[in-house]
């Protein structure tokens, strides 16, 4: 992936939370993305994201940030990580 453009408010609650940046790459590697709300979108691992992960990395590798995957990451207008949080329940977002 690309270089990733994270807020202060991104880099604050990401170290706040303990998700670290090699988690948000996989997840916006792999990621499934929904639209949210005011031209955001919500990017998290479903089973086929996980699934591709887990063959492109190994299994090995796929073992050592499995644990760390159940992240939503929201990114907005411009591609930006605005914020990051554990997913503790499932994402309710715009149709």
């Amino acid at each position: 992936m690309e270089r990733m453009i994270m807020t202060h408010h991104a880099e604050a609650r990401s170290r706040q939370r303990g998700i670290t940046y090699d988690a948000i790459d996989v997840i916006l590697t792999f990621g499934r993305e929904a639209p949210t709300w005011d031209s955001c979108h919500a990017v998290f691992m479903d089973k086929a994201g996980r699934r591709q992960a887990r063959k492109e990395l190994g299994q090995a590798g796929y073992a050592r940030i499995e644990a760390r995957l159940n992240v939503c990451v929201i990114l907005g207008r411009d591609d930006q990580v605005v914020t990051c949080m554990h997913r503790t329940a499932r994402l309710k977002h715009a149709a």
